[in-house]
């Protein structure tokens, strides 16, 4: 009797782990090596767009093949599935990286395959090992000569999704001119907007800090190199269209002005009046595209010199009306709730001005909301976050209106902010506890600590 077998009962020891070539991924990936080997341009692209297939997942082939007992783990002699290796490690594994960077810099295929193998730290890790920077790069380049929008948006993809959550390879793509491609692409007009929407990617990746691995960041020079290289310039460029280039550009604009004197150059080409355009636009921009606006004027009202420009624009109108409305996600409630923190911050004139546009009101409604409604891609714990952290932006509002602005205080008190400050900080003591205090402090009372 084989071990594990008792009473008669079926075998529950699983088969050492198989590492059969039949995986999905992993046939694949052969057939793309063997094509680029035998240097077959037709059968190239065509193993590149099977890789593609197998790494995006076909559930009825992968159950199939599972049935059959291949794989990592295998199965139990029961028929229990053990856990399938994801696709991305097996074609890595197997040598898919190498093998699509070599069909750059004209093959969407192998474009597209790259991005979606580019899942883990192995894969990335394979294509920082390959040079694969410098090789996406060239491909973008390449794109953007021949004139080719879906090349050049599919080489910015493959950097955004090499670079997400990889301190290495987000330094070599800046390093390699990350910043002069990008601003090309969003300086284009006539530019697709996928162009832009990949470019505003590629941006966001570089300069995120997401990779847990090092004990420190470069996000915050990456930002600087791109702002030498004009990326905000030209993305405030890209914010004058419409729909999910503008979306897009707000993002990449926001992330390149990372300190007071590219702030102050993106408000000089226009950036404060193309933002208020773009959110006042009709048809008016969805919950997004409005985060990401808000989320653009709120880095400019970091710099207090723009602060008047931006009050004069209206912005603080469409702030309130923005936090106060119950429609508004929490997350984008929290955009124009911290603009609003943001420009009566060390600003006497712009928390008066905070005031007289509806500020209190706004602020009061945000507090006041229960539930955090709609958003989050219906996690409710991820949108009881954002509920919170909407919320201590309306404390730090409160704060600062009532610090800089004696009307703000009568104003603030008569419109019953007080239970709803001791109700948020109640409600969510790690972030609208101090702030909230703060709040309650600047406007006299002495218990505001409780």
């Amino acid at each position: 009797m084989r071990a594990g077998r008792g009473g008669g009962g079926p075998d529950r020891v699983s088969r050492p782990p198989s590492r059969s070539p039949s995986h999905p991924a992993a046939v694949a990936t052969a057939a793309l090596v063997a094509a680029v080997a035998a240097r077959d341009a037709g059968a190239r692209d065509a193993a590149a767009s099977g890789l593609q297939a197998a790494l995006n997942g076909d559930e009825a082939v992968a159950s199939a093949w599972w049935l059959k007992g291949g794989g990592e783990g295998g199965m139990d002699a029961v028929g229990v599935d053990k856990p399938l290796l994801p696709r991305p490690p097996v074609a890595t594994r197997a040598g898919a990286v190498p093998a699509l960077l070599a069909l750059i810099p004209l093959s969407l295929p192998s474009l597209t395959a790259l991005t979606a193998l580019m899942r883990t730290d192995e894969a990335r890790d394979a294509l920082a090992a390959a040079g694969g920077a410098v090789a996406l790069l060239d491909g973008a380049r390449a794109a953007a000569a021949a004139a080719s929008p879906l090349l050049l948006a599919a080489a910015l993809r493959a950097a955004a999704a090499s670079s997400t959550k990889h301190e290495g390879t987000k330094a070599a793509l800046v390093q390699a001119g990350l910043g002069e491609v990008v601003a090309g692409a969003l300086a284009d007009d006539g530019a697709a907007d996928a162009v832009v929407d990949a470019a505003s990617s590629a941006v966001a990746a570089a300069t995120t800090a997401d990779d847990l691995r090092p004990v420190t960041s470069a996000a915050f020079q990456h930002g600087r190199a791109l702002g030498a290289a004009g990326v905000h310039v030209a993305a405030v460029a890209a914010l004058r269209r419409s729909g999910a280039a503008a979306e897009a550009a707000s993002l990449a604009a926001r992330k390149a002005c990372v300190n007071d004197d590219l702030v102050q150059e993106a408000a000089d080409a226009g950036a404060v009046g193309a933002a208020v355009a773009a959110l006042r636009a009709a048809p008016p921009p969805g919950p997004r595209a409005a985060r990401a606006h808000f989320a653009f004027l709120r880095q400019l009202a970091g710099s207090d010199p723009v602060k008047p420009a931006l009050v004069d624009a209206g912005v603080l109108q469409l702030a309130a009306a923005a936090a106060a409305s119950p429609d508004s996600p929490p997350a984008l409630a929290e955009q124009a709730l911290g603009l609003i923190t943001a420009l009566t911050l060390r600003n006497p004139d712009g928390a008066a001005a905070a005031v007289d546009a509806g500020c209190v009101a706004a602020v009061c409604a945000a507090l006041d909301r229960d539930e955090p409604g709609k958003g989050a891609g219906g996690d409710p714990a991820a949108a009881l976050r954002a509920l919170a952290y909407a919320q201590r932006q309306a404390c730090a509002a409160a704060r600062n209106m009532a610090a800089r602005c004696e009307a703000a205080r009568p104003a603030l008190l008569t419109a019953g902010v007080e239970p709803l400050l001791r109700a948020a900080r109640a409600r969510f003591p790690g972030e609208c506890g101090d702030v909230g205090g703060a709040a309650l402090r600047d406007l006299g009372f002495e218990d505001y600590s409780l």
